[in-house]
């Protein structure tokens, strides 16, 4: 096994508080965080998604998050986090993909 796989594999399991991929979610948001520190929330969207993949809207509307549920369905993924930098605090929510056990 190389040794990316073995770290990917590690950061999937759960941790004591039942979180799924808390530590690989813990590193995203820490990204979620720093951009919207940097970046603030007066920005479009296309300048947030050169940092990551984010939405940049006054509200996140359930027809992105099921374009986020579906990604994960068609990768076999089992979470996704939508971070908003649009807000006057930089939101998130966590979309967990019931279809695929770990």
């Amino acid at each position: 096994m190389n040794d990316k796989l073995i770290i990917a594999n590690e950061l999937m399991k759960k941790d004591k508080s039942g979180l799924i991929y808390a530590d690989l979610s813990y590193q995203v948001m820490g990204v979620l965080f720093r951009v919207y520190r940097r970046l603030g929330n007066s920005y479009q969207e296309k300048y947030y998604q050169r940092a990551v993949e984010i939405k940049a809207t006054p509200t996140l509307k359930q027809g992105y998050l099921n374009q986020v549920l579906a990604y994960l369905n068609s990768a076999n993924l089992k979470l996704g986090i939508v971070g908003n930098f649009r807000t006057n605090r930089m939101t998130y929510k966590r979309l967990v993909n019931p279809k695929v056990k770990i």
